[in-house]
């Protein structure tokens, strides 16, 4: 079972559930654009490649100063 030592604080918690909030409301907007998936299966192919092709490497994130996570990586490496 996989246990996460995280602070259960109300403050982060807050936090936390604020971040979930906006995470799902720009998977809606950005992914679903008001349609629906066929099965469980068609939603979980579909989150994955979300997720892991877009999301996280293309979107501009503003922890990033607004940059594409993939974009940043490259900023790094050449500067470091």
């Amino acid at each position: 079972m996989l246990r996460l030592n995280l602070p259960t604080t109300i403050p982060f918690l807050w936090c936390l559930a604020c971040r979930l909030q906006s995470f799902i409301g720009t998977l809606k907007k950005e992914m679903l654009q008001g349609g629906r998936f066929q099965n469980l299966q068609e939603s979980r192919t579909e989150l994955f490649e979300y997720i892991d092709g877009y999301y996280n490497s293309h979107r501009h994130h503003s922890a990033l100063g607004c940059q594409a996570s993939a974009h940043f990586e490259l900023q790094l490496s050449i500067n470091h």
